[in-house]
Formats: C-alpha cells, structure tokens, sequence
C-alpha cells in the first residue's frame, strides 16, 4: 500500500489528482486534508463515493502537530503540497495571510521530510508567477531569476527558494513545479478567464477582462495533463 497525502485536496489541482489516483490504483491510500468541513463543494469533480474512499483530516496546514501526525499515523511516503491561497486579488489584499498560508504552511512539509526518512518525495505546486515579471521569455530555470515583486508572487518565489534550500543544505526529497495557468474541469474560481469566458458564453452575456491584465499573454495547460505529470513524477501508479 502506498500512502500520498494530499493537502487541499478538494481544491482545482487536488482533487482531479485524487480522482485519478483513487481511480487507477487500488494500492494507493489517499490521505487529504482540508481547512474546513469536508463537504463537496460546488463543480469539483469528486463525488460522495470518492470522498468515503480516501481519508479526509481537517485541519489547517500551518499547524505543525497536526501535520506531523498525519504524516507518521498514515506512514506518509508521498506529499503533494497543493494547499494554497491562489487567489490574486485576495493576496493583494491581505498579504500577511498570504504569507502565512502559501510560505509558512507548505514549508512545513519540508521540514517533515528532514525528519521522517519514510517520506520519499514532497512536490510543492508553485507557479511561473515567481518569476515575476520579465522580458526574457522563454523562462530558463539556470538563467531567470526569481523575483515575484507582487504579494501573490513574492509567495510563490519565497517558498520556492525555501524548498531550493532544504534540498541544497539537507537533501530533503522535495521537488517544485512550477505551472502555466492551469484550466478544466473542477475549478472553483469563476473569476479565471476560461472559466468567466465559458460562463458568460452560456449565460449569453459577453465576456470581460480584468484591465490590469488585459494585455497580458498567456501559457495555459489543461488539468489532465497536469495530474498526468505529476503521477509520472513521483512514478505511483
């Protein structure tokens, strides 16, 4: 049996993730955890009969203990850190608690890696926006520096960098992705251009871009390939 603990597993990534996993192999053990009660929430793509065949802990991420003891209680070998605020214009607005969930919340799990040897991998989702902004495109990751400047993408490149660090000075297991903008079935936030551009459509009313980044061009990867790549990464199914 393989253990993989998943946090914010019913959040866009999460829970597609979960969803194949729980659908392609029996041997797999999925361990997820959520900040609150563990309903179903609206358009994700689990169902009740998914939720009853893994385990669900709730609880926030910033709490060490509670971590930690899901971590040795479940003999956790994989983790997938994908519990975040991704949310832009809720990070601009409250940056401390940005800082809190997206840095401090998934350094945790590095720090569970130097401890416990049973943990063979951590994949921390981060994003190209810790890049921040620069002219120099394609991103080459020995070449481009990190330099999110924005409370949104100063997290991403803060919390890269502290993954960086443990596998540098403890050769923690721990590995960064760093995604394009992801789109699909599952996500929660209607406010993302395919999603706002499919529900206008429907809803027969015309679409509409956010002017801050209404000249922006941007790469975009659809979820299945995204969970498909991270299976493959950690090579579990």
């Amino acid at each position: 049996m393989k253990n993989v603990l998943i946090t914010g597993v019913t959040g866009f990534v999460g829970s597609n993730l979960a969803k194949t996993l729980l659908e392609n192999d029996p041997e797999i053990h999925v361990v997820g955890t959520i900040k609150n009660s563990p309903s179903i929430r609206r358009g994700s793509v689990l169902t009740e009969e998914d939720m009853s065949n893994m385990t669900i802990c709730v609880g926030d991420i910033l709490d060490f203990n509670l971590m930690e003891r899901i971590v040795t209680g479940y003999e956790i070998d994989t983790i997938f850190a994908l519990a975040s605020q991704s949310i832009v214009r809720i990070c601009n607005d409250n940056p401390f608690q940005a800082l809190y969930t997206n840095v401090i919340g998934n350094a945790v799990f590095c720090e569970l890696a130097r401890r416990y040897p049973k943990i063979k991998q951590v994949v921390m989702f981060s994003s190209d926006k810790s890049y921040g902004e620069t002219d120099e495109l394609p991103y080459k990751e020995d070449i481009t520096p990190l330099k999110g400047l924005r409370p949104y993408e100063s997290t991403k490149t803060l919390i890269d960098l502290w993954y960086q660090m443990y596998q540098y000075n403890y050769k923690a297991p721990v590995t960064v992705i760093r995604s394009a903008n992801i789109f699909g079935p599952g996500d929660p936030n209607s406010s993302r251009l395919i999603p706002q551009v499919c529900t206008s459509i429907a809803k027969n009313q015309n679409p509409w871009l956010w002017n801050s980044v209404s000249e922006y061009i941007r790469e975009f990867i659809y979820i299945d390939d995204v969970v498909d790549f991270l299976i493959r990464l950690v090579d579990i199914c």
